[in-house]
C-alpha cells in the first residue's frame, strides 16, 4: 500500500495537469480505453471539476477486438459521467499490424475532430519511452513525436502554445507507477473491467485456469498470466512478488525492444 500522503500529492499534481489542459486548448478530448490507467484518470478529471460535468468527449480507438467485458464497460462509463464518447474504427488487421493501424486511426481521429490537445493516462514507468515525456507532449501536424523538440517543465510551469500544425498529447499520470494506480484504485473503490482480477478463463497454453491480466489490450494483443487476485489489496500484494514488467503482457509491443518508441515517433500515444 503507498502511503496516503503519496497519493495525495500525485492526485493534486494530475488534477493540476488536467486543469491547465482544459484552460490551455481550445478543443480537447481524452483517449479512452477502459482500462486501469485511463479510468483512474477519467476519475481525477471528474474530481477536478465537479460538480460540472466533465468539458471534453471521450476518444475511444476501436480495433474491432474488444473483450465483450471492456464493450459493457465503455457503455457504463459513458451514461456514469453523461459524457460524449467518440469511437473511430481500426479496419481488421493482422496482431503484427495493429500498431501501425491504431497509429494511422489516433491521426485520422485527431484531424477529424479538430483537436487541440489529447488526454492520455500513460505514464512514464511503463516503457523507457515514455520515460523522456513531459507532462505536456508536443506533436507535429503529422502527430509524430520527437523527444528531441520538447519544452522543459520545471517547477510546475509549463507551455502549451499550441503553434500553427501541432496539437498536444497530455499525461496528467506521469508521474504515477502502476503500484500508485493500483492502491488509487483500492483506495477510491474505482471500478474496472473484471478481466483484471482473477476469473476462470481458457487460455492459451494455460488451458482453462484462474487467470487476470495486468495491463488490458484487446483480444489479438492481452495476455493473462494465473492469478488468485480478486480485488485491489490482493493485486497490490501480488505486484510485490512479481518481477516481470507490467507491459511484459501486452504482445502489441513485444515485436520489438523499441515497439513503443516506433509507435510514439508514428503518431500513437
Amino acid at each position: 500500500m503507498v502511503a496516503q500522503n503519496i497519493l495525495s500529492r500525485l492526485e493534486e499534481e494530475s488534477i493540476f495537469v488536467i486543469r491547465e489542459a482544459v484552460s490551455s486548448f481550445d478543443k480537447i478530448a481524452m483517449l479512452f480505453s477502459g482500462g486501469k490507467d485511463s479510468t483512474v484518470l477519467l476519475h481525477l478529471a471528474a474530481k477536478a471539476f465537479t460538480p460540472s460535468l466533465l468539458p471534453f468527449s471521450l476518444l475511444h480507438i476501436d480495433t474491432g477486438y474488444n473483450f465483450p467485458e471492456v464493450e459493457s464497460f465503455l457503455l457504463e462509463i459513458a451514461e456514469k459521467h453523461s459524457i460524449q464518447m467518440f469511437r473511430f474504427k481500426v479496419p481488421s488487421q493482422k496482431a503484427e499490424n495493429i500498431n501501425r493501424a491504431q497509429s494511422h486511426v489516433l491521426k485520422e481521429a485527431v484531424a477529424g475532430l479538430e483537436l487541440d490537445a489529447l488526454l492520455g493516462g500513460a505514464r512514464r514507468d511503463e516503457d523507457a519511452a515514455r520515460a523522456k515525456e513531459k507532462f505536456f507532449s508536443r506533436r507535429n501536424g503529422n502527430s509524430e513525436w520527437n523527444p528531441e523538440d520538447q519544452v522543459a517543465e520545471f517547477w510546475n510551469i509549463t507551455t502549451c502554445q499550441c503553434l500553427p500544425n501541432q496539437h498536444y498529447r497530455v499525461f496528467p499520470l506521469n508521474n504515477w507507477r502502476e503500484r500508485d494506480i493500483w492502491s488509487y484504485i483500492q483506495q477510491e473503490n474505482i471500478n474496472l473491467p473484471s478481466l483484471y482480477y482473477a476469473h476462470q478463463r481458457t487460455v492459451s497454453p494455460l488451458g482453462n485456469q484462474r487467470v487476470r491480466c495486468r495491463t488490458m489490450g484487446d483480444q489479438l494483443t492481452t495476455t493473462f498470466h494465473p492469478s488468485e487476485a480478486q480485488n485491489s489489496k490482493e493485486v497490490l500484494e501480488e505486484l510485490l512478488e512479481s518481477e516481470l514488467s507490467e507491459r511484459s503482457g501486452r504482445l502489441d509491443d513485444n515485436f520489438s525492444c523499441f515497439s513503443m518508441e516506433i509507435r510514439k515517433r508514428e503518431g500513437y500515444f
